[in-house]
């Protein structure tokens, strides 16, 4: 019968892994289906085929880059976010007034640039520090819900 070692030192070797894990990208696959979904949400927003969930789901994409750009991952400078924050809050303005969803060609184009900004950070960016930015979009919607501000930064520190 092969060696097999305590229970003790099986569990550390696990914890080891997961704990590695971390520091490395996520896997392609889910980076893959990351993509994919932002992707299709852009196309239908620029096919006037969108819904709230689209615009929606820019809104988060813009954010997140935002947030790892803000952390040394890829460059998404000041004006460019002010600016597509700006597009995506006349989207959904106009989205929940007029029931259509849909941008216009030069926004398109600035939340084309964002998504493929942010597909190369789904490929370099360790899953940890993704996981932290994704936490601290999440606290900044509670924070919105809730009407207390609150930014990257301020997460950041919070983390």
């Amino acid at each position: 019968m092969p060696y097999q070692p305590p229970y003790f030192i099986l569990k550390q070797s696990v914890v080891a892994r997961a704990k590695k894990a971390v520091l490395l990208p996520m896997k392609r696959s889910r980076a893959d289906l990351i993509s994919l979904r932002c992707h299709a949400a852009l196309e239908a927003l620029r096919r006037g085929k969108g819904w709230f969930g689209a615009a929606e789901a820019m809104t988060r994409v813009l954010l997140l880059t935002g947030c790892l750009s803000d952390s040394g991952y890829g460059r998404l400078d000041k004006e460019t976010m002010a600016s597509a924050q700006r597009a995506i809050a006349r989207v959904l303005d106009a989205g929940k007034r007029s029931g259509r969803w849909c941008l216009d060609d030069s926004t398109y184009r600035q939340f084309a640039d964002v998504v493929n900004l942010h597909d190369s950070q789904l490929h370099v960016v360790p899953l940890l520090a993704y996981d932290a930015a994704n936490g601290r979009l999440g606290r900044m919607f509670r924070a919105l819900r809730s009407e207390q501000p609150v930014g990257c930064e301020a997460g950041a520190r919070q983390a």
